[in-house]
């Protein structure tokens, strides 16, 4: 009896290596390995430069500065890719006058441009080496604080940078027009889902599947227009790309759940042969709902595009505190 239970796991062990290395899978997985450890890498060797940089001026003097001048200038990475530099110049005496600059990269002009403004004319504490006076250093956790656009309790992470871009009229509209598709698909793809559970995997009658699919279309055009809308405003479509950042807690959590169930029942479907009997049958019997599973997915997934641009909106439009 005890050998059964390491039986089946030594079965699916053995399924999955087999489907991890078949011809059309191994190159995605061996990108995907790679693509996550070089960023993986990327991040440990910023950190570690960061705290590096944090211990060496532990014991160097904090000395006040004040931030006089604030720019953003365009530049390439090693890629080619565009992004913009916002720098800021202080100075500070000690005895006699010297400057240091602080800079962070940005994806777009104005988002460089709307973070430096806020600390034109602010003081700062700076640290000094007493060794030489030229040279100096400004943390990010000397900025801590100072930053006016977002609360103590609703802070961004320092390396992800809020856009604030102010969509048109009719990008507006047609996000609240697909917002209110897109839930009203969602409430009824949820409603139907229930039902056919409840009545065993039923059909649902044609009309509605039409129904659902032609909402569903409009809600994706939607989006496509939105975007095409903004492709010439670099602050807009940052703010496309980056529409995560409001989109509810609820519908994120909500994706990474589905697309996490859909990836087990696809590996699943793929080693059906090598698993037991009872999970065949079990993949049998939920194969009917996963249709209207898959249109609760769909239409969350342009519901929380087209709230998350619509909370962005009235978030820009609030006056400032």
């Amino acid at each position: 009896m005890m050998q059964a239970p390491a039986q089946h796991v030594h079965h699916l062990m053995d399924a999955v290596a087999r489907l991890l290395f078949r011809p059309e899978l191994i190159w995605p997985v061996v990108a995907a390995v790679l693509g996550f450890s070089a960023r993986w890498i990327r991040k440990r060797r910023r950190l570690a430069q960061e705290r590096t940089v944090a211990r060496a001026v532990r014991g160097w003097l904090s000395v006040s500065a004040v931030i006089d001048v604030v720019s953003a200038a365009e530049h390439l990475d090693s890629d080619g890719k565009k992004f913009y530099l916002a720098a800021l110049t202080y100075f500070y005496r000690y005895p006699e006058l010297e400057m240091g600059d602080y800079t962070r990269e940005f994806p777009t002009k104005a988002a460089a441009l709307d973070w430096v403004k806020q600390f034109k004319g602010r003081s700062v504490l700076v640290h000094v080496n007493p060794k030489n006076a030229a040279d100096s250093f400004l943390l990010d956790s000397d900025l801590v604080g100072l930053e006016t656009h977002q609360t103590a309790d609703d802070r961004a992470p320092a390396t992800v940078e809020t856009p604030s871009a102010m969509l048109p009229q009719s990008s507006r509209l047609l996000c609240g027009i697909g917002e209110q598709i897109s839930i009203a698909g969602f409430a009824a793809s949820s409603v139907l889902l229930a039902v056919n559970i409840a009545s065993g995997g039923g059909k649902c009658p044609q009309w509605i599947l039409w129904t659902g699919g032609t909402m569903l279309t409009i809600s994706f055009l939607l989006m496509i227009v939105v975007q095409i809308q903004c492709r010439g405003d670099e602050s807009a479509k940052f703010l496309l790309r980056s529409y995560k950042l409001w989109c509810p807690l609820w519908m994120r959590w909500s994706l990474r759940i589905s697309v996490a169930v859909f990836f087990l029942l696809w590996l699943m479907h793929q080693i059906s042969a090598d698993l037991p009997l009872t999970a065949q049958l079990w993949l049998d019997r939920i194969a009917p709902h996963l249709p209207y599973f898959m249109g609760c997915w769909l239409f969350l997934g342009t519901a929380s595009f087209h709230t998350a641009i619509q909370r962005s909106q009235e978030q820009l439009r609030l006056p400032a505190r």
